[in-house]
């Protein structure tokens, strides 16, 4: 009976290597690392495992940025979309931009219950409606279309929900290479994610990231790129 040898090996990457390729430039969140023979299989090699033991990620992305900044709605004949800019945002600072955006001389205002944490939106003028496909429903606080309704002689509307402004409840690392779900076309949104990292940390802060004993079995033979 032959022992079990046991080959370990440790690769440690930064984005601030010059060794990897930024793929989307200062974002810094689609790297390419270019490793010769990093993994190669052959018969002598009984099964692979890789683990992610350590890492550490800036939380240098914003509540509010390109995937959630978009306002659509429509009021007096008119369809808008207004880009909200991309930062980190509490409610008395959204309702200070909603403002600006929109314009009080138009009409508009808003205000937050801050016992239900709910934003009230008012137009003086002509009543208005709120569209679903707004991607920033979900930090306002609504998901369905939705329309003002008049109470007295101001068009007004409360959204469903309190606002949201929490930072990402977790950072998904993604490496096609890595992946044990084959071809990935059952679920191309999932397939390709290695770990799920939870976020509690403050804007401008960091995330750190331990696992002392979790591996996964690698399927493919030969990997010398990584794109994370």
């Amino acid at each position: 009976m032959t022992d079990l040898i046991v080959d370990t090996k440790t690769y440690n990457l930064s984005t601030r290597s010059g060794s990897c390729l930024l793929l989307n430039g200062d974002y810094k969140s689609n790297i390419q690392f270019d490793i010769p023979d990093m993994i190669y299989k052959d018969d002598t090699v009984e099964y692979i495992q890789y683990s992610i033991p350590y890492c550490i990620i800036p939380v240098s992305f914003y509540q509010i940025n390109e995937t959630n900044n978009i306002l659509h709605l429509s009021y007096n004949g008119q369809n808008l979309s207004i880009t909200f800019e991309s930062g980190n945002y509490n409610a008395a600072y959204f309702i200070t931009q909603f403002k600006s955006l929109l314009g009080t001389n138009n009409g508009w205002g808003i205000t937050l219950d801050t016992i239900n944490s709910k934003f009230t939106i008012t137009n003086s003028n002509y009543s208005f409606t709120l569209y679903g496909d707004s991607s920033i429903d979900y930090v306002m606080g609504f998901s369905d279309t939705c329309s003002s309704s008049l109470a007295g002689s101001i068009n007004t509307l409360t959204l469903a929900r309190p606002c949201n402004f929490l930072s990402l409840s977790r950072i998904c690392l993604r490496c096609p290479q890595l992946s044990n779900s084959g071809n990935m076309k059952a679920n191309v949104n999932t397939a390709d994610i290695i770990v799920s990292i939870p976020n509690s940390s403050k804007p401008n802060g960091q995330i750190v990231y331990e696992n002392i004993y979790s591996k996964t079995h690698l399927k493919s033979d030969r990997i010398e790129r990584l794109n994370i």
